[in-house]
């Protein structure tokens, strides 16, 4: 699997109080957290390999753009392969793998 280079993130509320909490952030090797500061129209690039994550959303609406940078074959199917040529999986086989799933579990 060939992961994305690269993520791109903007922030881009309504106005700069839009909401509030949904800070992206990326835990760090000392077990602290990177928090990035945004504000109106900033962005923040990074490794597509590092780990992030976005903190829950307190009230508000969090309103971003994310763009991932791809190497390689361009692919349509609803998930990231490798597969050479057309791949069959859809994203309702996907949802199907999903319920199936769910259902195994309870029994």
């Amino acid at each position: 699997l060939q992961p994305a280079l690269a993520g791109l993130q903007t922030h881009r509320p309504a106005c700069p109080h839009a909401h509030s909490g949904g800070q992206l952030y990326t835990p760090e090797a000392d077990g602290s957290e990177c928090v990035p500061e945004f504000r109106l129209g900033d962005m923040c690039l990074f490794v597509s390999h590092k780990y992030h994550n976005v903190k829950p959303v307190t009230s508000g609406r969090r309103r971003v753009l994310v763009v991932e940078l791809w190497e390689g074959v361009e692919k349509t199917c609803a998930h990231r392969c490798v597969t050479a040529g057309d791949c069959p999986y859809t994203l309702e086989r996907g949802h199907l793998a999903k319920c199936m799933e769910n259902l195994r579990i309870l029994g």
